[in-house]
């Protein structure tokens, strides 16, 4: 099987299973030719050799798959995906990445393009941004406060680990039990409101703020009748992992108005899942 793998291209044998993991770099065109040892770690203890012995591999603009065989890796198992040589000595010409890919077990699970990424002596490692790692989803809780007008019906947003995301949007949630616009509730005051949003593209190693923010008012303009400013009193945020159970990122008061004067809200994270 190792010498028929060694007659097919990488993406075959990933595609019929041959392969547990492809790796896939692109190499950015006005980067110089690297004949240098480069290596992909996936986790402690997964660290495997990036080499193709059948071309010269890492040209300027080339597009290298390296297929590292029966690895018995699993998604839950990739920890990470870093690219480079631990040894900078070992490193004599920088190389500057445009795109890395990751496909496990046949499925895509990391897909980023204009990195425009330079390994060299003083960066010998590249740590694919964005990824995900073990984390598969976030689970948001929000508290709104029982003041008077405290509540909202307004799209709510969070970034979290460098990427924004809609945490509420009337067209989108419906409640058929507690309807107010459209079937859409908001978070009424007294409410706590939860959201689970996929982890992908969300770094909080290398992004620790989260900011809160209301979008402009939907109902009322802002400050009318109290109007559409919110009080969220609480935020929990817990990252769900694949194993190893789960993470509290983030669990703190808030108490605070968010509208016209101060449209977000910003801290940090307590807890690097």
């Amino acid at each position: 099987m190792d010498m028929a793998k060694g007659l097919m291209c990488d993406y075959t044998a990933s595609t019929i299973g041959w392969s547990d993991v492809l790796v896939e770099v692109t190499t950015d065109s006005k980067s110089k030719n690297n004949n240098d040892p480069m290596w992909v770690k996936l986790g402690d203890g997964l660290s495997f050799r990036l080499s193709d012995p059948v071309i010269d591999d890492r040209q300027p603009g080339a597009r290298d798959p390296y297929a590292l065989g029966h690895t018995r890796i699993f998604r839950s198992d990739v920890q990470m995906i870093a690219i480079g040589n631990g040894n900078p000595a070992e490193i004599t010409t920088p190389w500057t990445i445009k795109q890395i890919r990751l496909w496990v077990q046949g499925v895509k699970i990391y897909d980023k393009d204009d990195l425009d990424a330079v390994i060299d002596k003083d960066h010998p490692f590249l740590s694919a941004p964005g990824f995900s790692g073990n984390i598969d989803s976030y689970e948001i809780t929000i508290e709104t406060g029982t003041r008077w007008f405290a509540g909202t019906v307004d799209w709510v947003y969070i970034t979290l680990g460098g990427k924004q995301v809609t945490i509420n949007e009337y067209r989108e949630l419906i409640s058929v039990d507690d309807p107010l616009v459209g079937g859409y509730t908001g978070f009424p005051a007294g409410s706590t409101r939860t959201t689970v949003i996929a982890a992908d593209g969300i770094d909080i190693p290398n992004n620790r703020k989260v900011v809160l923010t209301k979008g402009p008012g939907f109902l009322f303009p802002e400050g009318l009748f109290g109007g559409d400013d919110w009080y969220p009193a609480h935020i929990k945020i817990v990252a769900h992992r694949m194993t190893g159970g789960d993470v509290v990122v983030l669990d703190q008061d808030i108490n605070t108005w968010i509208g016209l004067a101060s449209p977000s809200w910003v801290t940090t994270v307590q807890h690097v899942p």
